[in-house]
């Protein structure tokens, strides 16, 4: 008998047991056990038994897949969430990805305990939908919803009326799952919202070979506001859509209570705007054409918010400026736009500092990394090296690699793009800190300017505003060089045939990734 199959009959097996049992020894040993946690009768001699011998489990987690009381069940009324929401937080997905839930409620059932149930969180909803269910990374096919049996799995070796799953968007309107109802041991009052969930029913036979099968979804995650979308409403979440453009999902982010809890009018929607249409402009691929910038990540509420700010952003190869800035959160794609205004010595009050070169350490010749690739189970894989030979020559031959591992990035040439416009960046590498007069009161960070003067010899010389301060009657900037030719996109190529994911087993020897050779020509900075 395996091993899920024995664990079932646990308990069934000792809730036959009578009270005189208790006098053996060591059954009141473990009935003593289990009574310290606050259970009686049979109940507590399962709970001694399985805690002094679960070195394997948690004494919370096995309590829980015995009596479905140790883990709460998500969304019960009425019912302060300790598990997800406290010690375990909500999960959100951006874009699509693929995740393996959080469990959330155990059952068992049949005449020998025969059958498992489980329910997992995916997602915090409503989302848009769950694309595929995975038992150990063999993606399931199912047919229709079959009343409370759910849909019955008709993929070997999962087949044979031994597999079921159910699954719910987390939209306000979902009724009780009637697989949860029928299998999950909860009743009518029991509500899952606003968590998208997945459920699956598992009969104890050979064809699991006694274990669970590792469980995974790909999701098709929250909805976000798109202000270029008139039938969308800022204020009513009902009317929002899936969207994987990284400037929408970063607008929505910020506004998040376990983010930075913004309103809505702290975000720059017509900059949002505009960015927004750069993500969603069509490039080519090597064999085709995709979105300029997309993006696809699963967070938690305890990830680091300017963690999740920084993958967003880089994915789309651009910033983001905080309220304390500008007034507003403003989000930048890594495009080029034309400079706004021509700074000169008419308006420079003074230079306080010119750096013609930026440190070693921030110039690269060379960038390598990870994506996440949907066509290898959405696993990191190596995107083609971004290597800049001319940026060699002007390093005497000494290669500057950085590493850039994408994680919001699904998309190898995408990930070549972005590699691509930091290796460009870091070979542009004048800075200025200078004070202007009150002509800067009308320019704003993220602004590209062109500055002249005679001095530091420069000539209409592109710069990017990348922080300002007013000081009574004076502007203080500090800029960084830029140029059109950055956002050039390099020559791309596909991947190598057989390429492995970065995370395989070490007696897995990948290929060497190809190079890419960005075709920007840089000039000598001096």
């Amino acid at each position: 008998m395996g091993f899920l199959k024995k664990y079932l009959a646990i308990s069934a097996s000792y809730m036959a047991l009578t009270g005189a049992a208790k006098a053996d020894p060591i059954v009141g040993f473990l009935w003593t056990v289990g009574e310290a946690y606050g259970l009686s009768g049979a109940a507590a001699l399962v709970a001694g038994a399985i805690i002094v011998g679960a070195t394997a489990m948690s004494v919370y987690t096995t309590l829980g897949l015995l009596f479905g009381g140790g883990i709460p069940d998500i969304g019960r009324q009425g019912q302060q969430l300790p598990d997800i929401g406290a010690t375990t937080p909500w999960p959100y997905v951006l874009g699509i990805a693929k995740v393996p839930g959080a469990v959330n409620r155990w059952h068992s059932s049949g005449s020998n305990n025969e059958w498992a149930f489980e329910s997992r969180v995916l997602s915090v909803g409503p989302i848009d939908s769950i694309q595929s269910v995975y038992f150990n990374d063999d993606q399931l096919t199912y047919g229709a919803v079959s009343g409370s049996n759910g849909r019955e799995v008709t993929s070997a070796p999962y087949n044979g009326q031994i597999a079921y799953i159910s699954y719910g968007t987390g939209d306000s309107a979902e009724a009780v799952d009637a697989m949860a109802l029928s299998w999950g041991g909860v009743d009518a009052n029991y509500v899952h919202q606003p968590f998208a969930y997945l459920c699956y029913r598992l009969k104890a036979d050979n064809a699991f070979a006694g274990q669970i099968p590792n469980i995974t979804a790909v999701v098709k995650g929250v909805k976000v506001y798109d202000p270029r979308d008139t039938s969308q409403s800022p204020t009513d979440s009902t009317t929002w859509a899936w969207s994987d453009n990284p400037v929408l999902l970063a607008a929505w982010y910020v506004m998040q209570p376990f983010s930075f809890n913004e309103t809505q009018d702290r975000i720059d929607w017509e900059s949002v705007k505009v960015e927004a249409n750069i993500c969603d402009e069509t490039v080519n691929t090597v064999s085709g054409t995709e979105k300029r910038y997309r993006a696809g990540l699963w967070i938690d509420e305890k990830t680091d918010r300017l963690t999740v700010l920084m993958k967003l952003t880089e994915a789309m190869a651009g910033d983001f400026v905080q309220p304390k800035t500008t007034g507003k959160w403003k989000f930048f794609a890594g495009a080029y736009s034309a400079p706004v205004y021509n700074i000169t010595e008419d308006d420079i009050i003074n230079i306080e500092t010119y750096s013609p070169h930026l440190p070693m350490t921030s110039r690269f010749t060379k960038v390598r990394g990870s994506f996440v690739n949907p066509d290898s189970d959405y696993q990191p894989e190596d995107y083609p090296t971004v290597a800049s030979a001319s940026a060699l020559a002007e390093e005497s031959n000494l290669e500057l690699e950085k590493e850039l591992n994408l994680d919001a990035v699904q998309s190898h040439t995408q990930a070549q793009r972005v590699a691509s416009i930091m290796l460009n960046q870091s070979r542009l590498q004048r800075t200025l800190v200078m004070n202007i007069n009150r002509i800067g009161f009308l320019l704003t960070v993220g602004d590209r300017v062109t500055v002249t003067d005679s001095y530091y010899n420069l000539s209409s010389v592109v710069f990017r505003i990348l922080s300002s301060q007013i000081s009574g009657d004076k502007v203080m900037l500090v800029l960084k060089e830029d140029a059109s030719s950055v956002y050039t996109a390099p020559t791309l190529v596909d991947l190598p045939a057989n390429q492995g994911v970065t995370n395989n087993p070490p007696s897995y020897q990948p290929q060497e990734p190809a190079v890419v050779t960005t075709n920007v020509t840089i000039r000598q900075v001096y």
